[in-house]
């Protein structure tokens, strides 16, 4: 559970609802309502409440016009079965509703979809703070209206955390139109059957675009979740080689087509280890992403895994071109590209392996000669 405070509710017939209610208390502190009065009333005394999940009912349609109207703060989810999918993302495209999640579906796509939502809230939240800190900085008159004093003056590392709120509020006002666009290019590739072969090349191409362009947003929030310490670390038993099997699995396609020779090790692995499957598997991922990235054909990898009572380090060396001192001063930072515009990728890798290996008490760090490769190490805590 999240807290005493109930932070979701569920407004659906007596099936749906009970059935989304159930799977969300495993994670989550959940209202279920049978009616538009019973949710309204909710809505309007539990000061706790930060999303709604609602079907297109009339009656929900009478919450969602609540939210609407009276209660903006709140995140709404509309739940839909596939007949009401064009529905819903017209709902999502006027923004009633911040996405829509289908009926049925599993319990994963369930708490993920809530996740969302509460990510969403703590965002809104967030940007209001941003704005009124912005407004101070330039001395709005209509911030001093609304009770914000002026203040010009900022130190660079405030400027600098300011810019990168800033950056997050724009990320996260571009998710929702971008998934109405993905939304209806994936309603169009399956029921258009008149579409030309030409017309499905092109709404294929919007489609791939738009996927690229969503991954970036959400990279963009996930190192801000992650360094602000808002996601919760979920240990559970796993085996060091576990976590270097499945980093490698993932890309063993690219190491093979680059023809790359990849050495592993891992040592202190008689017993599992509690951590957090996600967190480590993603900073071990994106080291071994930007390895490939720019060793190029016929490089060499090296991987190891040292496990002891208290600590677990990683590494991942490479024979590329290494960076420079000035280089390694700033290649933890968001959107640092020091390989050329030849080279694709947002920048966001390292930032966000540093944040997930930090967020579970550890620290990355590299040792780096230019021109002889580099080894970007890190450390993980496990539970005791």
């Amino acid at each position: 559970m999240t807290g005493s405070q109930a932070n979701i509710l569920v407004m659906a017939d007596a099936e749906a609802g009970a059935h989304f209610a159930s799977v969300l208390a495993s994670s989550y502190t959940v209202l279920n309502a049978a009616t538009s009065e019973e949710a309204i009333g909710l809505l309007q005394d539990k000061q706790g409440l930060k999303a709604l999940f609602a079907v297109p009912s009339e009656a929900g349609r009478r919450v969602l016009s609540h939210c609407g109207r009276h209660q903006r703060d709140i995140v709404c989810v509309m739940i839909a079965h596939q007949d009401e999918h064009s529905q819903a993302l017209e709902a999502v495209r006027t923004g009633e509703v911040m996405h829509f999640v289908s009926n049925p579906c599993t319990d994963e796509e369930i708490l993920q979809s809530a996740h969302q939502a509460l990510n969403q809230s703590r965002l809104q939240g967030e940007r209001e703070d941003l704005l009124n800190e912005l407004l101070a900085i330039k001395g709005d008159p209509e911030g001093a209206a609304m009770g914000v004093t002026a203040s010009p003056r900022k130190d660079p590392e405030e400027l600098e955390r300011l810019k990168n709120d800033a950056l997050t509020v724009a990320a996260h006002d571009l998710r929702s139109p971008m998934s109405v666009i993905l939304g209806y290019s994936n309603v169009l590739l399956e029921i258009e059957e008149n579409l030309s072969d030409q017309g499905r090349r092109m709404v294929e191409r919007v489609r791939a675009t738009c996927s690229r362009l969503l991954i970036l947003v959400e990279r963009i929030l996930n190192v801000t979740a992650l360094e602000a310490g808002q996601i919760e670390v979920i240990y559970s038993e796993i085996r060091l080689s576990e976590i270097l099997q499945e980093a490698v699995d993932d890309f063993q396609g690219m190491i093979e087509d680059q023809d790359i020779t990849l050495h592993t090790d891992v040592v202190g692995d008689e017993k599992p280890y509690l951590l957090d499957r996600a967190r480590a598997g993603q900073a071990l991922q994106n080291l071994v992403s930007n390895a490939i990235k720019f060793i190029g054909e016929q490089g060499l990898i090296e991987i190891h895994c040292t496990g002891e009572p208290g600590l677990v380090t990683f590494s991942v060396s490479d024979n590329g071109g290494g960076l420079t001192p000035e280089q390694i001063e700033h290649v933890f930072e968001r959107f640092s590209r020091f390989m050329g515009d030849s080279q694709q990728g947002s920048g966001l890798g390292l930032a966000i392996a540093k944040a997930a290996a930090e967020s579970h008490g550890g620290k990355m760090w590299v040792e780096s000669t230019f021109g002889q490769g580099s080894t970007f190490y890190f450390t993980l805590v496990p539970k005791s």
